[in-house]
């Protein structure tokens, strides 16, 4: 399954990909959408504007890319790709029926927008754009498995 989200977090581009960059911070926000069933790693990239990750062992094969695009100052654009197969069949199924993957992400980084934006603080709120995934719960239903990342 693919998901791409595009959002905006209010800092600079240095400040955000220092924050993004924190292997701590990424691998909460990220690592634990999937119930601890992955680690997460970084990969290596000359691009000092990209960050690439992939799963080590556990029930999930993910990787992904993260661009940071400076808006204006102290305004930065984050896009988002993960491309996720579960290694087990029911949870898969359950998966493509129910769209909990999508729905944990979408939470995840609504919250890891909210603490970027206000610094952990209570008194504001994150507002996305209407996220755009690649593929429907139920679209993938009569799909082939796909080869992976």
């Amino acid at each position: 399954m693919l998901i791409q989200k595009v959002f905006h977090v209010r800092q600079s581009l240095d400040k955000a990909r220092e924050r993004l960059s924190d292997y701590r911070y990424f691998s909460d926000r990220f690592g634990a959408f999937l119930r601890g069933s992955c680690r997460l790693e970084f990969l290596p990239t000359e691009e000092s504007h990209q960050m690439l990750f992939q799963s080590t062992g556990g029930e999930v094969e993910l990787c992904g890319m993260m661009e940071l695009l400076p808006i204006r100052d102290r305004l930065t654009e984050v896009q988002l790709t993960i491309e996720y197969e579960i290694q087990t069949p029911l949870r898969r199924t359950l998966n493509r029926l129910m769209g909990i993957v999508n729905r944990r992400v979408h939470r995840e980084i609504v919250e890891m927008k909210r603490q970027m934006d206000d610094e952990g603080t209570p008194q504001g709120s994150a507002r996305m754009a209407p996220g755009q995934f690649a593929a429907a719960p139920f679209s993938s239903l009569a799909a082939a498995p796909s080869a992976g990342c």
